[in-house]
């Protein structure tokens, strides 16, 4: 599992108002009611359509056929109702030519592009009446926050009339050679923009922007430029009015890359004109030793949409390992090496490292509506280290007798055949070294910031343990949610 079907944000359920009581009879009318989901869905549309001289828009999702999982997870965080699926060419199939250097994901993604402009341009999207119609064009790892539709209402509003292509979410790039002007408190007017996750074109330049990916002589002389670069040099040339938002609106999600193979994690790039960051929640960590069953107590948070990471890791259960973000266990790890005890860089690098990990899943946890989370165990050593960095932060401590968890680390050590190897001695060293330090860090810490789950219960009522976690975290969550969250725990009886 990764992070292209990560469960729906608790905020999902909360944008649809409670259906209004029926009005009796000669009763005095109400004032306006808050705007429902469907309105709000609507509504970007509707505003595009009036910057437009009431033109017609066209919205699309690029999306390979061989990739739905990606479809259905856009059709969950997109806050734009009638976004249509535009098949995505595959570029590893068609195959590239010679002299294209970036990999048949790159070129597929740049034929798809062209080819939904060149759809536009037969169906006449171009002209539209004299007006010229909107293309609103969406890749399908574009990050929808939960504030989109009045953050792109305000920024829609105030869009210049002259507006040939609008850039939802992206990344400014040339910051050096000329920096953004800012047009008004909404708007700013790039130099160069990066990413093609979220934009609208507009008439003539729908023609325009075709003409120029389509340059191929000229974009033979630069092999290594996606589409995005492309669009950049267009940009660059200032003859066209390219617009922004002063603070970008829409994401990236994280997940496998179909252009570059990697895993990359949840992105915004509001690194110019940067306003004040979404409010978030304090923080969540999973405090467990090894074997102590923190991986499931994780894959539950997981299911219920707490933001876990982005690469999920580890040992325990194959597909998404032990639900450890890879960069928190990657600290986790260089700070404390197992087996080992005593730590092996300086605190002051680990802090820095966990503070910039915090602050990156805290955006992202932000702009889903949810809480950030993470879990390892040698977090059982970092309590006062976490609490120094989120003096706000919350504990799900799950605990498993320490000599059975010892018992069951020795267990697996005697399986493992590379780093996670280790002798009897070593397990109930670590085991009792983290045993010791949880207990005294937790021990200082108010009863209302620490939720503890009896290993055992959790296996034999998961039902009540579920509902205690959502409970302790104040949670939104649909049924199906926590339908997969209990089939974690299932899952773990099965090797108990």
């Amino acid at each position: 599992m990764t992070t292209a079907t990560f469960p729906p944000p608790p905020f999902a359920e909360r944008l649809v108002p409670a259906a209004a009581a029926p009005l009796k009879k000669d009763a005095a009318p109400t004032s306006p009611t808050t705007p429902t989901r469907r309105e709000l869905e609507d509504e970007t549309l509707r505003l595009l359509s009036r910057s437009a001289g009431g033109a017609d828009v066209r919205a699309l999702c690029i999306n390979l056929d061989r990739r739905p999982e990606r479809w259905e997870a856009f059709q969950r965080n997109c806050a734009i109702r009638g976004v249509q699926r535009f098949p995505a060419v595959n570029g590893r199939a068609v195959r590239p030519p010679a002299w294209w250097r970036q990999g048949g994901g790159a070129w597929g993604c740049m034929l798809s592009h062209i080819r939904i402009l060149e759809q536009a341009l037969s169906d006449g999207l171009d002209r539209c009446g004299g007006r010229g119609g909107v293309l609103l064009v969406f890749e399908d790892d574009a990050l929808f926050p939960p504030d989109f539709a009045e953050r792109a209402a305000r920024f829609i509003r105030a869009l210049p009339a002259d507006w040939e292509q609008a850039y939802f979410g992206g990344q400014h790039r040339g910051l050096r050679v000329r920096q953004p002007q800012r047009v008004n408190d909404e708007v700013v007017r790039p130099f160069m923009v990066n990413r093609t996750q979220a934009y609208a074109v507009r008439g003539e330049f729908i023609r325009v922007l075709y003409q120029h990916l389509c340059d191929w002589p000229s974009h033979a002389r630069h092999p290594r430029h996606h589409v995005d670069h492309r669009m950049e040099l267009l940009h660059a040339s200032g003859r066209h009015k390219v617009y922004a938002p002063a603070t970008w609106i829409v994401g990236q999600a994280g997940g496998p890359s179909d252009i570059s193979g990697r895993v990359t994690q949840d992105r915004f790039w509001n690194g110019w004109g940067k306003g004040p960051s979404p409010a978030h929640r304090p923080p969540l960590w999973v405090i467990g030793l090894h074997r102590s069953g923190s991986s499931v107590t994780a894959g539950i948070l997981h299911r219920l949409g707490v933001h876990m990471g982005n690469r999920l890791v580890g040992y325990e259960n194959r597909g998404t390992g032990g639900f450890e973000a890879h960069g928190l266990a990657t600290i986790c790890e260089e700070a404390y090496p197992f087996p080992s005890v005593e730590p092996a860089v300086p605190v002051v690098t680990t802090r820095k490292l966990l503070r910039e990990w915090i602050d990156a899943r805290q955006r992202e946890a932000a702009w889903r509506g949810t809480v950030m989370g993470g879990k390892y165990p040698h977090l059982c050593f970092m309590i006062d280290m976490l609490l120094d960095l989120e003096p706000e932060s919350r504990f799900v401590h799950i605990d498993r007798p320490v000599d059975e968890s010892i018992r069951s680390l020795v267990d697996r050590s005697v399986k493992a055949t590379d780093w996670l190897r280790a002798t009897p001695e070593q397990c109930e060293r670590l085991q009792r070294a983290l045993c010791e330090a949880k207990t005294c860090a937790l021990a200082r810490l108010p009863a209302e910031r620490v939720l503890t789950l009896s290993y055992h219960d959790l296996i034999a009522s998961p039902h009540a343990q579920v509902r205690r976690i959502v409970e302790f975290l104040g949670l939104s969550v649909r049924e199906e949610q926590r339908t997969a969250a209990i089939a974690i725990v299932r899952r773990e009886r099965r090797t108990v």
